[in-house]
């Protein structure tokens, strides 16, 4: 169900960057380079942060939580991200940078405890494969950085090897 999300709206922003004479079909593109996590978080103490500001790196990020707690950085502060239970947050990463030539940013976030329980989280974190990883732009845009960084982005997240059996 993710991926085929994933497929869906990245062949649309694509569609909207590299217009409609560039074929868009992306039917498996992510399979193989993309993961699903179940993230089980357990504060010592209210207030800490769990995980630090960072961006996920990958083209983007499906979160969705049980409780409160992620963040978003816009600016130097970090608010509340929208949450919902019947809803997702999508989350652009370095990919969607790259492919871009610098037009999407990479959404910065936290994860702070915002209560003494448990907060469980699932996330999809979808990237395309590195041969079909071409730049959505002309200018400002380098396949080969694609590619590398989808290559290198797994193995950043402890996977080596990930997408190459």
């Amino acid at each position: 169900m993710f991926e085929e999300l994933a497929e869906e709206l990245v062949a649309e922003l694509m569609h909207g960057f590299a217009g409609p004479a560039r074929p868009h079909s992306l039917k498996g593109a992510l399979h193989r380079w993309s993961m699903i996590q179940v993230s089980q978080t357990i504060p010592t103490g209210v207030g800490e942060t769990v995980y630090r500001s960072h961006e996920d790196g990958h083209l983007i990020t499906f979160a969705q939580a049980d409780s409160p707690g992620l963040e978003i950085a816009v600016g130097s502060r970090f608010l509340p991200a929208p949450r919902s239970l019947d809803s997702m947050l999508i989350m652009p990463g370095k990919l969607a940078e790259l492919l871009t030539g610098g037009q999407i940013k990479p959404m910065y976030h936290r994860v702070r405890a915002l209560n003494p329980h448990q907060r469980l989280s699932i996330l999809f974190f979808a990237d395309i494969d590195p041969d079909r990883c071409e730049p959505w732009v002309s200018e400002g845009a380098d396949a080969a950085a694609c590619k590398a960084h989808v290559l290198t982005n797994a193995a950043r997240f402890g996977m080596p090897g990930f997408g190459l059996e």
